[in-house]
């Protein structure tokens, strides 16, 4: 969004935009963060799909998404089995039970998302359950060198901690036996030898810590990582090729 704007001469804060609505995967806060101070704008958050559309959404507290629990059977189940649900702040898979359909019924859909069960109540009134975080999808959940990944949590780290960066690609590959996880960035200005291999080693840092996982980092150029009209496809595994 800021490179759009900043090749069409464009300020984004004054274009007037008060509130924003997205809808995908997961929106780390770290990237609710950026497009706040980018737009200028609150932004929301909801979930939903094609098949049950949009089943939960946020409130004006923020604090999390509002199951709409009138028109919709959600359960959070636990991940191994889906056969019990999670606690609170606990992570599980949504499974939902649109209620009132009749031209196209649902039964225990598996919408494949992760989310994290909140705390019920909300100081907006409400007393439906919430959810706190939608960590990402099961499709994306990989196990690599016995740790489960999700490429959540690699844009958590970049979005919050590195705003120099404005695109990134991971990619996981088996050589010989083992699994190895590298992880391109791309920065938002040219950057030279020394401050590229200062980012790299912060970086894999950090990463280290928050998925107990050594990344290869690589620093592209400005504009060399590839973009996408629709859904990024910034993860790929090449050891389902």
């Amino acid at each position: 969004m800021a490179e759009t704007a900043k090749k069409m001469g464009v300020n984004p804060k004054e274009i007037g935009i008060q509130r924003m609505l997205c809808a995908g995967e997961s929106l780390p806060h770290a990237t609710c963060k950026m497009l706040e101070d980018l737009w200028g704008a609150e932004v929301y958050d909801h979930i939903g799909g094609t098949e049950p559309c949009a089943w939960a959404a946020m409130c004006g507290e923020r604090n999390g998404l509002h199951i709409m629990e009138p028109f919709f059977l959600v359960e959070i189940l636990d991940m191994d089995t889906l056969s019990k649900e999670v606690g609170e702040g606990e992570l599980g898979i949504a499974v939902v039970t649109p209620l009132g359909r009749h031209s196209f019924p649902l039964v225990r859909f598996n919408t494949k998302d992760v989310v994290r069960r909140g705390k019920d109540g909300c100081p907006c009134g409400r007393t439906s359950m919430i959810i706190s975080e939608v960590a990402g999808r099961s499709d994306d959940l990989r196990k690599i060198r016995g740790v489960l990944f999700t490429p959540v949590s690699v844009e958590e780290v970049l979005r919050k901690e590195f705003p120099v960066i404005s695109e990134y690609e991971i990619i996981v590959e088996k050589k010989g036996i083992m699994d190895e996880i590298s992880l391109r960035v791309e920065p938002q200005e040219e950057i030279g030898a020394n401050a590229a291999v200062e980012l790299m080693k912060k970086i894999a840092e950090r990463l280290k810590m928050k998925t107990n996982l050594r990344f290869n980092i690589g620093v592209a150029k400005p504009g060399e990582l590839p973009r996408y009209t629709l859904k990024s496809k910034r993860f790929k595994d090449l050891r389902e090729v």
